[in-house]
């Protein structure tokens, strides 16, 4: 089941204005920093844009992404 985000929709084929991808960004990384901690794939499926577009802006609002991939971690051991 795929999750649903309150995010701006962007039309296919036009190139987002300056005022768009400002509104973009913060709605975005308010999805991928906030308590649903959605991955930069949902962010870009749910808001129509390509994975390359999403997956640029937390960088350039200064947030620093999530390694891929989810927990490295071994079971049973915990990061120190």
């Amino acid at each position: 089941m795929t999750r649903r985000f309150n995010l701006p929709r962007k039309d296919p084929g036009r190139r987002l204005t300056e005022k768009e991808r400002g509104d973009l960004t913060r709605a975005a990384v308010a999805v991928y920093t906030g308590d649903t901690q959605a991955s930069i794939r949902e962010i870009a499926a749910a808001s129509n844009c390509s994975y390359g577009l999403i997956s640029h802006l937390p960088t350039e609002a200064g947030v620093t992404t999530r390694p891929r991939g989810g927990d490295h971690t071994p079971a049973g051991r915990t990061v120190q």
